[in-house]
């Protein structure tokens, strides 16, 4: 796919998924931000390329979600056993430890969702295994 697994590395999840699994229906449910967002939903999927590590994304078949929608789905997948990952947006350098622990543009196993008295939790793993967790 990549040519070498070293090539995976800094990479995304649904390329590590793809190598992982052989799946080919793979990917990420992206935020948009602005007006757009407002106007069509939060959300939209991007669907990986075929046999590359990019995405591929047709304004003119988007699928898009509002955030109550992609919990469902979220909750869902989970559900049916998915491999399932998220990760932050690089806003401040690539690796930054923000204030709340989290890492930007780093990866995240998502192991479980639950509703709680009106707030939605997520169980989150870093795979680093170490000491950058989400304090807040």
């Amino acid at each position: 796919m990549l040519g070498s697994y070293r090539a995976l590395s800094g990479g995304n999840s649904c390329t590590a998924f793809r190598a992982l699994t052989g799946e080919k229906k793979v990917h990420v449910w992206a935020r948009s931000e602005g007006e757009l967002a407002r106007v069509d939903g939060a959300w939209k999927k991007l669907q990986l390329a075929d046999r590359e590590d990019y995405f591929e994304f047709r304004p003119s078949e988007a699928e898009r979600k509002d955030g109550d929608e992609l919990w469902k789905q979220v909750s869902g997948d989970l559900r049916r056993s998915y491999l399932v990952a998220c990760s932050t947006r690089e806003r401040n350098g690539k690796e930054h430890v923000r204030e709340d622990g989290l890492v930007e543009a780093h990866a995240y196993s998502l192991l479980h969702v639950a509703a709680v008295d009106g707030h939605r939790l997520v169980y989150l793993r870093n795979p680093w295994g170490n000491d950058k967790k989400w304090n807040g």
